[in-house]
Protein backbone atom coordinates (compact mmCIF):
# COMPACT_ATOMS: atom_id res chain seq x y z
CA UNK A 1 0.00 0.00 0.00
CA UNK A 2 1.36 3.72 -1.03
CA UNK A 3 0.31 6.73 1.48
CA UNK A 4 -2.25 9.12 -0.55
CA UNK A 5 -0.84 12.21 1.07
CA UNK A 6 3.03 12.40 1.54
CA UNK A 7 3.27 8.92 -1.03
CA UNK A 8 5.45 6.57 0.81
CA UNK A 9 5.14 3.17 -0.24
CA UNK A 10 5.61 2.14 3.97
CA UNK A 11 2.59 3.10 5.36
CA UNK A 12 -1.38 4.64 4.35
CA UNK A 13 -3.14 8.14 4.62
CA UNK A 14 -4.37 7.14 8.58
CA UNK A 15 -0.44 6.38 9.43
CA UNK A 16 1.07 9.30 7.70
CA UNK A 17 3.25 11.23 10.22
CA UNK A 18 4.20 14.18 7.60
CA UNK A 19 4.12 17.31 8.86
CA UNK A 20 2.29 19.36 6.49
CA UNK A 21 -0.73 16.86 6.56
CA UNK A 22 -0.93 15.39 10.47
CA UNK A 23 -3.15 17.22 12.59
CA UNK A 24 -2.73 15.90 16.74
CA UNK A 25 -3.41 11.83 16.67
CA UNK A 26 -6.06 11.22 19.15
CA UNK A 27 -6.98 7.57 20.60
CA UNK A 28 -10.42 6.80 19.21
CA UNK A 29 -13.02 5.03 21.75
CA UNK A 30 -13.99 1.54 19.70
CA UNK A 31 -15.76 -1.23 21.17
CA UNK A 32 -14.05 -4.63 20.99
CA UNK A 33 -16.87 -5.88 19.33
CA UNK A 34 -16.61 -2.60 16.51
CA UNK A 35 -13.41 -2.72 16.11
CA UNK A 36 -13.38 -6.69 15.16
CA UNK A 37 -15.86 -6.24 12.91
CA UNK A 38 -14.04 -3.14 11.15
CA UNK A 39 -10.78 -5.65 11.31
CA UNK A 40 -13.49 -8.08 8.88
CA UNK A 41 -14.30 -5.62 6.77
CA UNK A 42 -11.13 -4.50 5.81
CA UNK A 43 -10.18 -8.13 5.74
CA UNK A 44 -13.03 -8.56 2.71
CA UNK A 45 -11.95 -5.88 1.13
CA UNK A 46 -8.55 -6.66 0.85
CA UNK A 47 -9.52 -10.60 -0.35
CA UNK A 48 -11.33 -8.88 -3.32
CA UNK A 49 -8.80 -6.98 -4.24
CA UNK A 50 -6.28 -9.73 -3.85
CA UNK A 51 -8.17 -12.07 -5.99
CA UNK A 52 -9.42 -9.56 -9.07
CA UNK A 53 -6.01 -7.72 -8.69
CA UNK A 54 -5.73 -4.60 -11.09
CA UNK A 55 -7.97 -3.41 -14.36
CA UNK A 56 -11.75 -4.07 -13.43
CA UNK A 57 -14.15 -1.59 -12.94
CA UNK A 58 -15.78 -0.41 -9.94
CA UNK A 59 -19.04 -2.08 -10.59
CA UNK A 60 -16.54 -5.55 -10.52
CA UNK A 61 -15.24 -4.88 -7.35
CA UNK A 62 -18.22 -3.50 -6.17
CA UNK A 63 -20.18 -6.87 -6.92
CA UNK A 64 -17.21 -8.87 -5.68
CA UNK A 65 -17.23 -7.26 -2.21
CA UNK A 66 -21.02 -8.00 -2.05
CA UNK A 67 -20.65 -11.49 -2.62
CA UNK A 68 -18.23 -11.33 0.20
CA UNK A 69 -20.21 -10.25 2.51
CA UNK A 70 -23.29 -12.67 1.40
CA UNK A 71 -20.66 -15.24 1.69
CA UNK A 72 -20.34 -14.00 5.01
CA UNK A 73 -24.04 -13.57 5.85
CA UNK A 74 -23.37 -9.78 6.12
CA UNK A 75 -26.65 -8.01 5.65
CA UNK A 76 -25.93 -4.98 3.38
CA UNK A 77 -27.62 -3.24 -0.05
CA UNK A 78 -26.07 -2.12 -3.12
CA UNK A 79 -26.79 1.14 -4.69
CA UNK A 80 -28.42 2.63 -1.88
CA UNK A 81 -30.51 6.16 -3.72
CA UNK A 82 -29.86 8.92 -1.27
CA UNK A 83 -32.10 11.76 -2.52
CA UNK A 84 -30.27 15.38 -1.97
CA UNK A 85 -32.84 18.43 -1.63
CA UNK A 86 -32.11 21.71 -1.54
CA UNK A 87 -35.00 24.02 0.51
CA UNK A 88 -37.15 21.14 1.01
CA UNK A 89 -37.29 20.43 -2.81
CA UNK A 90 -35.72 17.27 -4.88
CA UNK A 91 -33.19 18.51 -6.82
CA UNK A 92 -31.36 15.21 -7.59
CA UNK A 93 -29.96 11.67 -5.89
CA UNK A 94 -26.88 9.91 -5.40
CA UNK A 95 -25.93 6.21 -5.19
CA UNK A 96 -24.19 5.01 -1.86
CA UNK A 97 -21.85 2.22 -3.28
CA UNK A 98 -22.42 -0.46 -0.51
CA UNK A 99 -24.53 -0.25 2.55
CA UNK A 100 -23.91 -2.37 5.55
CA UNK A 101 -27.00 -2.35 7.93
CA UNK A 102 -27.30 -4.65 11.34
CA UNK A 103 -23.75 -6.26 11.41
CA UNK A 104 -21.82 -2.64 11.58
CA UNK A 105 -23.75 0.31 10.25
CA UNK A 106 -20.95 1.07 7.54
CA UNK A 107 -20.86 2.75 3.98
CA UNK A 108 -18.33 1.48 1.33
CA UNK A 109 -17.29 4.23 -1.31
CA UNK A 110 -15.49 2.21 -3.86
CA UNK A 111 -13.47 3.74 -6.89
CA UNK A 112 -11.08 1.98 -9.12
CA UNK A 113 -9.08 4.57 -10.38
CA UNK A 114 -5.22 5.72 -11.03
CA UNK A 115 -5.24 8.26 -8.59
CA UNK A 116 -4.85 8.73 -4.60
CA UNK A 117 -7.81 8.88 -2.26
CA UNK A 118 -8.77 12.51 -2.18
CA UNK A 119 -10.51 14.75 0.49
CA UNK A 120 -13.59 15.13 -1.57
CA UNK A 121 -13.74 11.31 -1.45
CA UNK A 122 -13.73 11.18 2.48
CA UNK A 123 -16.26 14.26 2.25
CA UNK A 124 -18.41 12.45 -0.20
CA UNK A 125 -18.49 9.19 2.60
CA UNK A 126 -19.12 11.65 5.81
CA UNK A 127 -22.09 12.95 3.96
CA UNK A 128 -23.45 10.08 3.39
CA UNK A 129 -22.84 8.70 6.72
CA UNK A 130 -24.55 12.08 7.78
CA UNK A 131 -27.72 10.74 5.90
CA UNK A 132 -27.57 7.27 6.97
CA UNK A 133 -26.37 8.49 10.63
CA UNK A 134 -23.55 6.27 11.00
CA UNK A 135 -20.39 6.41 12.49
CA UNK A 136 -18.66 4.69 10.18
CA UNK A 137 -16.95 4.97 6.74
CA UNK A 138 -14.62 3.02 4.47
CA UNK A 139 -12.84 4.95 1.10
CA UNK A 140 -11.61 1.93 -1.05
CA UNK A 141 -9.63 2.56 -4.30
CA UNK A 142 -8.81 -0.17 -6.09
CA UNK A 143 -5.86 1.55 -7.32
CA UNK A 144 -5.31 1.53 -11.17
CA UNK A 145 -1.63 2.43 -11.35
CA UNK A 146 0.90 0.41 -12.23
CA UNK A 147 2.98 1.36 -9.43
CA UNK A 148 0.40 1.93 -6.66
CA UNK A 149 -1.66 -0.63 -4.67
CA UNK A 150 -4.87 -1.05 -2.66
CA UNK A 151 -6.19 2.30 -0.80
CA UNK A 152 -8.27 1.76 2.55
CA UNK A 153 -9.01 4.62 4.40
CA UNK A 154 -11.11 4.01 7.51
CA UNK A 155 -13.43 7.31 9.11
CA UNK A 156 -14.68 7.08 12.79
CA UNK A 157 -17.25 9.54 14.20
CA UNK A 158 -16.64 10.29 17.91
CA UNK A 159 -17.62 13.18 19.25
CA UNK A 160 -19.12 14.96 16.95
CA UNK A 161 -15.84 15.00 14.38
CA UNK A 162 -14.79 13.04 11.80
CA UNK A 163 -11.52 11.22 12.47
CA UNK A 164 -9.60 8.84 9.66
CA UNK A 165 -8.77 5.85 11.54
CA UNK A 166 -5.69 3.85 11.82
CA UNK A 167 -6.80 0.42 12.80
CA UNK A 168 -3.66 -0.85 13.72
CA UNK A 169 -3.50 1.56 16.90
CA UNK A 170 -7.25 2.76 17.22
CA UNK A 171 -5.87 6.11 16.90
CA UNK A 172 -6.83 8.89 14.43
CA UNK A 173 -6.43 11.96 12.58
CA UNK A 174 -8.69 14.66 12.74
CA UNK A 175 -10.25 15.61 9.20
CA UNK A 176 -10.23 19.44 9.29
CA UNK A 177 -9.92 20.62 5.78
CA UNK A 178 -13.32 21.93 5.99
CA UNK A 179 -16.08 21.77 9.02
CA UNK A 180 -18.81 19.72 7.58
Amino acid sequence: MVCGKCKSPDHTAPKCTADEVLSERVAIRISDSDYLKLSELEAILKTVGAILKKGRSEKVYQKAVCHELMDRGIPHTMEEVMPILYKDRYVGEERLDIVLNGFLDVIFELKAVASDIKPDNHWQVVSYMNYKKFNYGFVVNYNQSHNKGLMIDVLVRQDGEIYLLDLDTNTGVKMNDYSY
